[in-house]
């Protein structure tokens, strides 16, 4: 978008236009048809439908401008105290693999939260235990891993 620092309400609708279908099934997200406000609120409204896509659970809260997302898959407690069991590490395979997911993913909305003038606020994700979410098992702040439970 050039030198713009914020979209505009037409750029901020045919941004989340293009991504329906790619992040989103179409018509997950309410895309408005008048006025688009770029706020964290909103923004972590957005992030929360499409995360729905993927996850068993997730929770997106915005604070002071800050976007947490919180999610969890069925199984994935279960299998970390596998990896865990056979003496397994944060470099297993099938960890790497999850880990890496989850950090495009974050990269990805720091870009969408970015193009609607969101640069000062923090995007962290959270992959929580789903027998215990009360236990992040990952965490990932603005595309960097700030956590990582077999680590």
């Amino acid at each position: 978008f050039g030198e713009q620092q914020h979209l505009d309400a037409a750029a901020y609708r045919e941004m989340l236009r293009g991504l329906e279908g790619m992040y989103f099934a179409k018509g997950a997200v309410d895309i408005p048809e008048t006025e688009a406000s770029a706020s964290a609120g909103e923004m972590a409204a957005v992030l929360e439908s499409i995360l729905r896509e993927s996850y068993t659970g997730c929770q997106v809260t915005s604070e002071n401008g800050d976007i947490t997302a919180d999610i969890w898959s069925d199984g994935l407690g279960d299998a970390v105290a596998a990896i865990r069991e056979a003496g397994g590490s944060f470099a297993d395979e099938s960890w790497m693999m999850a880990k890496d997911a989850v950090v495009l993913m974050s990269r990805s909305f720091r870009g969408l939260m970015d193009e609607a003038g969101l640069e000062e606020s923090v995007l962290t994700v959270n992959v929580l235990n789903d027998l215990n979410r009360e236990k992040a098992l990952l965490s990932v702040r603005d595309s960097t891993i700030v956590y990582d439970t077999l680590a």
